[in-house]
């Protein structure tokens, strides 16, 4: 996907639009259409600009794992020693280990295992290059 590497690039292609000098109805509304998918555009691309570089702070995460950590060391500490418990803890910390890996998807969506769809956004631009 080619997303519009500097901002004056994205200014032509927006003054390109606006340029346009509709002669029907159904023109008008096309440009009206083009100029609502551009600003669209211009929002999504600035949402992944932002998104590329994490919002979720390194010393969060550190914490919370210390804090899983030592209350499942306690925890292990704490119960008896059998088969049912051991399952148990280990269903627990997988679980939790999922949803601390699901945090660090949901951190970065365009990347990593679990990815959000850009093809809405490349039908846009297709659209647009009509």
């Amino acid at each position: 996907m080619r997303v519009f590497e500097s901002s004056t690039a994205w200014d032509e292609a927006s003054a390109t639009i606006q340029e346009l000098t509709p002669q029907t109805e159904s023109q008008r509304v096309l440009k009206t259409q083009a100029l609502q998918i551009a600003s669209e555009l211009a929002q999504l691309r600035w949402l992944s600009l932002e998104q590329a570089h994490g919002a979720l702070p390194t010393i969060f995460l550190i914490v919370l794992i210390f804090w899983f950590t030592v209350l499942f060391v306690t925890f292990g500490l704490l119960t008896p020693r059998n088969a049912t418990v051991m399952t148990v803890l280990l269903v627990c910390a997988l679980s939790v280990a999922g949803g601390v890996l699901l945090i660090l998807e949901m951190n970065q969506p365009l990347e990593g295992l679990i990815k959000a769809s850009s093809a809405p956004l490349e039908h846009a631009r297709d659209h647009l290059g009509r």
